[in-house]
């Protein structure tokens, strides 16, 4: 169906996708899939909302590093980047 209207900065919505999109190109495996689709919005109401899917084909991130993703200079490989891409998504998504 429709998506619903999307009420962000422009600027902010282009940071979160570019820094999701590297993380799953530059640590991933195979192809790299978004998806955007309607979703129930958080805090339990009855509106609808946008939830956007940033997928690849690799194993995914081992159980025990799930609770350090998005901690600041966190890196789970040592395929480059400075561990600050997650927690950025983070803290813009959660303001």
């Amino acid at each position: 169906g429709p998506l619903p209207d999307l009420w962000a900065d422009p600027d902010k919505v282009d940071q979160v996708l570019g820094n999701l999109l590297e993380n799953a190109v530059r640590h991933g495996e195979g192809t790299v899939t978004i998806d955007i689709a309607p979703a129930p919005a958080p805090g339990g109401c009855d509106e609808m909302g946008t939830a956007v899917t940033v997928s690849d084909e690799g194993p995914g991130i081992p159980e025990e590093s799930m609770s350090r993703v998005f901690t600041r200079f966190w890196r789970g490989s040592k395929r480059g980047g400075t561990g600050l891409g997650l927690y950025i998504v983070k803290g813009i998504v959660e303001a």
